[in-house]
């Protein structure tokens, strides 16, 4: 390679010293403020500050709540919305075949873990209609069933000896509850939050339409008021209907009796839910965002006439049961019967993780905030794992109580917090209060 001489290369600038091109050319070194100085002599401690805002996203919008803006929104929501938690509760818990106050019990305990690691501010987290009825599919499976036992100690004769016992409808919801758990925290460990978009709003909308039809099939024998078989398998909600219209036509006097009472209950109590859909709470909304508390007012106007005309007594109608009083202690779920409910529980598992972070997305659209899929997944899967020890079911997102949310003006997660210190409330001192229900009141709360 030829290069020209060195005495054509001409420089047009004097040689400057490290001072003067300084002076010359108004350079300053920039100096670090305090706020960098730490960050780099702390690099650790915030790395670690970031990883605790990602997974307890609590510590990240507390500090910027308003509370003289943000605060009685959520008061008000939070009340509203634990108001509906109430019938809803009492009702989907039927679905899932578990004891009525599981549903009341599912209002306050996944609520706690769901503050601190949820995302989504307007999502109402509980019962839910779908959820309970894959839920109540496997207790149905495998509840009361002679093929699945287990030993307990028992006094026989004055001596404690292990018998064999079937599994309870509680202790096989517990169970599918905390194998959900155990797939939520493993798809959140893979970081397989993803798996949201892979499921369309024409498919979650037609699967929750099909659970719909379901559900109304598991609730008519109620409004009608006459006891169906169980029936599984392939058509089996062929079955349902024919066996419910043999019992019909073939029904006694008293039978009778029992089913124009259900069919009356029903009519009053739909047709309550209907103006109120229709009239009431358009008209409402012209003066306040508060709506009619249709279903609390069925709920106490159902116990009323309950106790006062003695339904159960005279016509034969079937009540709620029992509600205790209080909250119930922790019990470790089944974990043996992983081999049957791997299935139930993933399907489970999945829906409840889809119906949610849809429902998220959704209501988070035009607000000033994200949800992030994987930690929808830690905190339905925390939430889960303390539903199963403390006697709830698999809890999600419910549709319309989400909607009423944010309707009213909810503004963060501390509207379930207030949703759950009211349950609280009504668990502790009025729970009872509710056992003279009648069933069909409740279940027609499902169709609001």
């Amino acid at each position: 390679m030829h290069l020209p001489p060195l005495d054509t290369f001409k420089m047009e600038r004097p040689a400057l010293s490290q001072n003067n091109f300084r002076l010359n050319y108004d350079y300053e070194k920039k100096e670090k403020n305090a706020l960098e100085t730490f960050k780099e002599r702390n690099l650790d401690g915030f790395k670690l500050s970031k990883w605790a805002k990602q997974t307890l996203p609590v510590l990240d919008w507390v500090p910027k709540y308003d509370w003289k803006v943000d605060g009685p929104c959520d008061l008000i929501a939070g009340i509203t919305v634990g108001i509906m938690h109430i019938p809803q509760g009492l009702g989907y818990a039927l679905l899932a075949n578990v004891p009525p106050v599981v549903g009341i019990y599912m209002a306050f305990f996944p609520m706690i873990p769901y503050f601190f690691l949820g995302t989504s501010r307007h999502n109402s987290m509980g019962t839910f209609a779908v959820i309970c009825l894959l839920v109540g599919k496997s207790v149905s499976s495998y509840a009361m069933n002679p093929l699945y036992t287990h030993e307990v100690l028992k006094e026989v004769n004055g001596t404690m000896t292990n018998v064999q016992e079937m599994y309870t409808d509680l202790e096989i919801g517990t169970a599918v509850t905390f194998y959900c758990a155990v797939w939520q925290l493993v798809l959140y460990s893979l970081r397989l939050g993803v798996v949201c978009t892979l499921l369309s709003d024409a498919l979650v909308s037609s699967f929750i339409t099909g659970a719909g039809v379901h559900i109304f099939t598991s609730q008519i024998k109620e409004i009608v008021g006459v006891k169906v078989a169980k029936f599984k398998g392939p058509f089996y909600m062929l079955y349902i209907y024919k066996d419910m219209f043999e019992k019909i036509w073939d029904s006694t006097p008293e039978t009778r009796t029992t089913m124009y009472v259900a069919l009356i209950i029903s009519a009053i109590s739909i047709g309550l839910l209907v103006l109120t859909a229709v009239v009431i709470r358009p008209w409402l909304e012209k003066y306040t965002k508060v709506p009619f508390p249709a279903e609390l007012i069925l709920v106490v106007a159902g116990v009323y006439a309950s106790v006062n005309l003695q339904l159960p007594e005279n016509y034969g109608t079937r009540d709620i049961g029992d509600i205790p009083t209080g909250l119930p202690g922790p019990q470790v779920p089944h974990i043996e019967l992983f081999s049957i409910l791997i299935v139930d529980s993933f399907v489970t598992a999945i829906v409840a993780y889809a119906v949610s972070m849809s429902m998220a997305l959704i209501l988070a659209e035009g607000e000033d905030y994200e949800v992030d899929p994987n930690q929808e997944l830690l905190a339905l899967g925390v939430g889960n794992l303390v539903n199963s020890f403390f006697s709830c079911v698999t809890y999600g997102a419910s549709l319309s109580r989400s909607m009423v949310l944010r309707g009213v003006g909810g503004r963060t997660q501390f509207t379930g917090l207030i949703a759950s210190f009211l349950i609280v409330i009504i668990l502790l001192w009025i729970a009872d209060f509710f056992e003279p229900l009648p069933r069909v009141s409740v279940c027609n709360t499902l169709f609001d």
